[in-house]
């Protein structure tokens, strides 16, 4: 860890407020095995509580609603984890890889 990210983390001890891709955090929920978590809440309304470390390295940016959106994304334009025949698939190359090489 280099020094400016140490210092970083030293800074930054109140994180209420403060947003995070999608998440706002809400409250302290307090230190479980030496690492602090924060209960967040999502644009879309859930409520999470998440490990400080994941916040501030942008290791979590949202709930989950992120993943489900992007897939749900894929599935309407027909391209499948593993589906070689997807609609901007010319070189055959599978999964997500197809899709976000698409031309």
């Amino acid at each position: 860890m280099g020094y400016a990210v140490l210092l970083v983390m030293s800074v930054m001890k109140d994180l209420i407020g403060h947003r995070f891709d999608r998440l706002t955090v809400i409250g302290y929920a307090g230190k479980i095995r030496g690492c602090k978590y924060w209960d967040v809440v999502c644009d879309c309304g859930t409520k999470k509580m998440i490990a400080e470390s994941a916040l501030i390295y942008h290791k979590t940016r949202s709930c989950g609603c992120l993943r489900d959106e992007f897939f749900m994304k894929i599935r309407s334009e027909g391209v499948k984890k593993g589906d070689k025949r997807g609609p901007y698939n010319t070189k055959h190359h599978t999964g997500i890889y197809a899709y976000l090489n698409k031309p």
